[in-house]
């Protein structure tokens, strides 16, 4: 009775949801009509006079999203049900839940530069409709100030180049695939493989392959939603034309084998969820537009993860990080104070591209304040004012107080022969903290934030107890962050009880 029940509710959530979308689907036809019949009659009226060609923004953005959100919600939907078809039929093989994992080629296709041209026309129009009432009135008062709000239509220029960048690379590079020679790679063992690609190199030019194991993730809600991508293992590769060969149809072929270490974990994504994954990246700096293809590749632990060629394997490798040279990336100063031991020390972040948005930030803030304290209609009403300048102000000293905090942090660790001391300051203000050396139970390299989709790394100590100290600047790199890491675990090994 319970079963037949259940199975009753199975199909009735099935037949709902199939009039769900013949219900949407229904809507929108005629919807997408009404809307091609009011853009038709926009086109007409313009030439005419009848209308501004302002008009086509707004419309066009309401168009984008009342079409795209209906559009994105089908296809994930569907994208949902088969992941749950699959995953019925293969409960035991997590790489067979995806059909181009399942079929061991995965395909690449720079799909976002119809996004980036939408993205770039609406920031453009936008700021150029608003801004020009504006700029017209503070001209006629030369009020010189006003040139500032250029620099939205400036932004608005550069993501035109940045989307014609990426239609270029659509058109020259086309479609990449990643063939799995082993599926799935192995935690423990190797991912291996060939990537095929429209690619001609010259002889002094190479391909830069990467495999990095990310955590996915979202933050905020609503509106203000971003994901973000946080290293937590990666492993990296440059070959020269005389590693690679030609395929058919004059495809360049890559070969692909990394050795993946057992403290790895393993993949936790099969669509666009958080969680971690497995990410190929390959890379060339040809003439014109860079190559960049990247492909979400299965990666999880079976039988062979826990053998004995595991273990040695993955030893060796991390042994391998220590013996390596000082990266180029690692932010550290590291000294012999005449009292002994080493001291690693770090200076102000004093990140160039955030400092400059922070200022252009200060400045926008700064201009608003002048016009309005000037006698400027800034379209607010009269009894709003002070709020608004209040309001503004304090935006401006929080500002400015993030920029000169980036401009004056420092940091510093001293490894003696007893103890640990740490010493990170802000503004100018800090004081030492000490802990005994043979308490430190592990040392690792984390990511901090990321900016321009790359991630910055500092220095974590735990204590026994689980306490935990963060020294850096954020400025490291993965493997900068990794060497400094192994090292600094190598200098507390002899101190460990």
């Amino acid at each position: 009775m319970n079963l037949r029940s259940k199975s009753s509710d199975q199909d009735a959530s099935r037949s709902a949801q199939k009039v769900g979308k013949g219900c949407l689907i229904a809507f929108l036809v005629p919807a997408a009509g009404i809307f091609l019949f009011v853009l038709f009659h926009l086109f007409r009226a313009i030439p005419q006079g009848g209308t501004s060609w302002w008009i086509l923004v707004p419309v066009l953005v309401f168009g984008a999203f009342f079409f795209g959100v209906p559009i994105a919600f089908l296809h994930l939907t569907r994208e949902r049900k088969e992941l749950k078809q699959r995953q019925a039929r293969f409960p035991d093989q997590p790489w067979a839940w995806r059909a181009d994992w399942a079929d061991g080629q995965i395909r690449y296709k720079e799909g976002d530069w119809i996004a980036r041209w939408v993205f770039a026309i609406v920031w453009t129009g936008f700021s150029t409709a608003l801004l020009l009432p504006l700029f017209r009135e503070a001209l006629e008062k030369e009020e010189w100030i006003a040139l500032v709000f250029l620099i939205f239509p400036i932004v608005g220029l550069f993501m035109m180049i940045w989307a014609a960048r990426a239609t270029w690379r659509h058109l020259r590079y086309g479609v990449s695939t990643f063939d799995l020679e082993s599926n799935p790679g192995v935690v423990g063992g190797f991912l291996r493989g060939r990537v095929k690609a429209k690619l001609r190199l010259r002889p002094n030019e190479r391909v830069k392959v990467q495999l990095t194991h990310y955590e996915r993730y979202t933050s905020s809600s609503g509106k203000s939603r971003s994901t973000h991508y946080r290293v937590l293992w990666r492993e990296a590769k440059e070959l020269g034309p005389e590693a690679l060969s030609r395929g058919a149809h004059g495809v360049t072929v890559v070969p692909i084998e990394f050795f993946i270490p057992r403290t790895c974990g393993e993949t936790r994504v099969f669509g666009q969820e958080d969680g971690n994954l497995w990410r190929l990246e390959v890379s060339a700096a040809v003439p014109g537009v860079r190559y960049t293809a990247h492909f979400d590749v299965p990666v999880f632990r079976t039988a062979e993860s826990d053998s004995d060629e595991a273990h040695r394997l993955t030893e060796q490798a991390e042994q391998q990080v220590l013996t390596r040279e000082r990266p180029p990336t690692v932010a550290a100063r590291i000294t012999n104070p005449l009292t002994g031991g080493t001291e690693y020390s770090w200076g102000p972040t004093k990140p160039l591209g955030l400092s400059f948005m922070l200022i252009l930030a200060f400045l926008g803030f700064g201009a608003y304040l002048y016009f309005s304290l000037t006698g400027v209609d800034m379209g607010i009403p009269d009894e709003d004012r002070l709020a608004a300048r209040v309001i503004v102000g304090l935006i401006m000293v929080g500002v400015m107080l993030v920029l000169v905090g980036l401009w004056s942090s420092s940091s510093r660790l001293i490894v003696e022969r007893e103890r640990v001391r740490v010493l990170n300051k802000l503004f100018g203000l800090g004081s030492w903290k000490e802990y005994p050396a043979s308490e430190i139970r592990e040392v690792e390299s984390f990511a901090t934030s990321s900016s321009g989709g790359k991630n910055h790394f500092r220095i974590r100590l735990t204590l026994d107890e689980g306490k935990t100290i963060q020294v850096g600047n954020g400025k490291d790199t993965y493997e900068g962050g990794q060497w400094l890491a192994a090292r600094i675990r190598d200098e507390l090994q002899p101190k460990r009880r």
